[in-house]
């Protein structure tokens, strides 16, 4: 069996949500403020 490697992964993912007719765009291609929180950790102590 050959390998799976992350950018297959990705590329599986990201046909199979254009497949179902949902929007992609490349996180680079995103726009929005660099101070904005992206990531919000509530495991807080």
């Amino acid at each position: 069996m050959a390998a799976f490697n992350e950018a297959q992964l990705e590329l599986a993912f990201v046909e199979l949500f254009k497949a179902e007719d949902h929007d992609y765009v490349h996180g680079e291609n995103i726009s929005r403020d660099s101070r904005d929180v992206s990531v919000y950790n509530r495991n807080k102590s």
